[in-house]
Formats: C-alpha cells, structure tokens, sequence
C-alpha cells in the first residue's frame, strides 16, 4: 500500500513535469508552480505545463488520476528574461501576482492572467483558447521605440476586467483577436487598436482611446470610442475625434438607409472612374490630331 502510494506520487510529478508542489482535489490535480523547477537560460525562461494527454492517459487512468490538470504560476518575478509559457493537453493555468520583463504564451485551454505587471517588453503576445485578463495595468517603459506591439487573442473567448490595456501618447498597436470579447470596466489605449471579432460585449464604463480604430465584428449592441478615425468593416467613419458611442444597427429602416448610402458611394466611385477614363482616352485622341484640325 505504501508502495503504491509512492508509486502514485512519482506519477503525479511526471505527468505535471515536476514543476513544483501538487495539491489534489476531488476533480483537480493543482500545482503550484516554482521559479526554480523551470527551464532557464540566461535570456529565457520556459514554463512548459501538460495536461492529460495520449502519451500519460494509461498511466493516469491506471493510477486513478485521470482528471483536470491547473497550474498556479504566482509571485514570480524576472526583469530580465523573456517568459514562455505553454500548455498542452488542455491544461489550465493560472497566472497571478507577478512581474514580467516579457512574455508569450500559448495555450491550448483556460487561462487567467490576475493582478501581473508587464514591464519592458516589446512585443507582447498573449495567447489561450480561453483567456481572461483582470486587474491588469498593461503599459509600458519604452518610451522612444518606433512602434510597440500588443496582440491578446484566444480561439474561443476573450475576456478583460477591470484592466488598462496600453497607454495614451505612446506608439502602441493593439490587436484583440478572438470569436467573442468582453469588455467589463476597462480601458483600451493605443496608436491603433485593432478589434476582430464575431461577437462583441463591452459595458458602459469600458471605452477605446486611439488615432485609428479597426473594428471588424458581426455582433455588438454598443461601444465607447474617442478616435479621430474608425474603420468600421472596412468602411471608414470620420469622427472628427469627437467621443461617440458606436451602435449597433438593428432596426430595418436604419439598415436599409445604410445600405443606401453604400450604394450611393459605390456609385459615386464608378462614376468618377469612368469620367477619369473618358478624359483620358479623349486626351489621347486629341493627342493624336494635329493642331490645326483641333482648332478647326
């Protein structure tokens, strides 16, 4: 019995990679991750987290610990590292109450980033297939660089609470990318921010600040955005920088005037091609006569 418990616990450190303390509930494996049980190098540090996957699945249902696989990465601080962090197999991970130079993630499950700085990066991507993000201040140090770049983006749900993404007067590109953000009591600062998405949710206190808005989405009720210029999909909308709330159209007349007004400017734009082309070839034909039959 002793000895299967033993067994058992080796288990555990091998399926988790032995990153650290293991605490099990009724339907999870917790473990809390240490600085120390991480891959680094003197440029990086590597946090590889696994879940239940097909090389492991007979082993953990052998010893009966075949369940939901989290990873609680906290109080780690670098200033001088760039932070990878990776989950497989579905794994969840937590990340909370702590400093990071810079960072990438990818994970193929759930994550929440809670209550971590970002300090110097330059290039920030935070990816997961369903990511949250709350209680973020997210700028930046760099002050002078050419362009900063911030791209959030999960394969399911993106989520952002009570979170400052960028930062007013520095040159920052902000990209969300996922089928459905939400947006509750947070602030989106930037150069440019770019939004893709096929559903939208953002409450009142929530609001965009940027020169340029790229906002391509199916589904909203309505938005906050102070821009001096909004690419709606694709269609551009001059604010003349003015705050405005951006509404969805939902009721019948309002769509059909909309459609109007892009038929009317798709015609506008034939028309001023076509008179181009008729100046140009009768140009042409001019060019060809000699200058007393055009006087005549």
């Amino acid at each position: 019995m002793i000895f299967e418990k033993l067994k058992r616990k080796l288990v555990l450190k091998k399926i988790t990679g032995n990153l650290g303390k293991i605490v099990e509930t009724e339907d999870k494996i917790i473990c809390y991750v240490k600085k120390r049980k991480c891959r680094s190098n003197r440029f990086e540090l590597i946090i590889p987290c696994k879940g239940i996957g097909q090389p492991t699945k007979d082993l953990a249902k052998k010893y009966n610990i075949d369940k939901k696989i989290c990873y609680v990465i906290e109080n780690i601080k670098t200033r001088s590292k760039r932070v990878y962090i990776f989950g497989y197999d579905d794994a969840e991970i937590i990340i909370k109450n702590s400093t990071f130079s810079d960072i990438t993630t990818h994970i193929n499950g759930k994550c929440t980033i809670d209550n971590v700085i970002f300090e110097t990066y330059l290039n920030l991507m935070l990816g997961a297939k369903e990511l949250t993000l709350k209680n973020i201040k997210l700028d930046n140090y760099f002050d002078n660089i050419a362009r900063l770049g911030i791209c959030i983006g999960a394969d399911n749900e993106l989520e952002i609470i009570d979170s400052e993404i960028g930062k007013q007067k520095q040159r920052i590109k902000i990209s969300l990318l996922s089928p459905k953000i939400i947006l509750k009591d947070s602030i989106i600062s930037a150069d440019e921010v770019k939004i893709e998405t096929k559903k939208l949710e953002s409450n009142s206190k929530s609001k965009i600040i940027s020169k340029i808005v790229d906002y391509k989405v199916e589904d909203f009720d309505k938005i906050n955005i102070e821009s001096a210029i909004i690419k709606y999909n694709n269609e551009e909308l001059n604010t003349k920088g003015e705050k405005i709330v951006l509404k969805k159209l939902n009721k019948p007349l309002e769509l059909q005037r909309v459609k109007l007004l892009t038929t009317l400017k798709s015609i506008g734009k034939k028309c001023e091609t076509q008179n181009e082309h008729e100046i140009e070839e009768y140009s042409k034909k001019l060019n060809k006569k000699k200058i007393n039959e055009i006087i005549k």
